[in-house]
């Protein structure tokens, strides 16, 4: 009778043993669904802004693009020597915007964690061409 009680008494303890670390194994995997959604929580954020900031950079790209228009518009009414001499200006600002060009192309191919190392970049190319335009405006209003 003792061989069989304990040999119950085995099957129980292990039975209680899988029952517990199949529970722990269940908090195991509820925990890492947890952590997964959580991580594409943050990613959708992170897409979010990307998506968010290239939107910025678009509408302030297309503000730039129409003073640069008006500016071209203008130096064609000017007299030869003021063209001649708004032509190099004009010529460094297209170099500007090709620049910014480039930089939102790399900035929308950009993963979600990369776009913030091209950030700083593109604000960089943005800057110099709304500065050169600033300049080139207030030369010839």
């Amino acid at each position: 009778m003792k061989r069989l009680s304990a040999g119950v008494f085995l099957a129980f303890v292990l039975g209680i043993g899988f029952v517990v670390a199949g529970g722990v194994q269940a908090q195991s995997t509820k925990d890492e669904r947890v952590i997964s959604q959580d991580a594409r929580k943050d990613e959708n954020t992170g897409q979010q802004q990307k998506e968010s900031y290239e939107k910025e950079l678009e509408t302030k790209l297309k503000e730039l693009d129409r003073q640069w228009a008006e500016l071209k518009k203008k130096a064609k009414g000017l007299k030869k020597d003021a063209e001649a001499e708004m032509k190099p200006l004009l010529e460094e600002l297209r170099k500007k915007r090709d620049e910014v060009s480039r930089r939102l192309k790399e900035l929308k191919t950009s993963g979600e964690k990369a776009w913030r190392d091209v950030k700083p970049k593109m604000e960089k190319a943005m800057e110099d061409l709304k500065k050169g335009l600033d300049k080139a405006i207030s030369r010839f209003k």
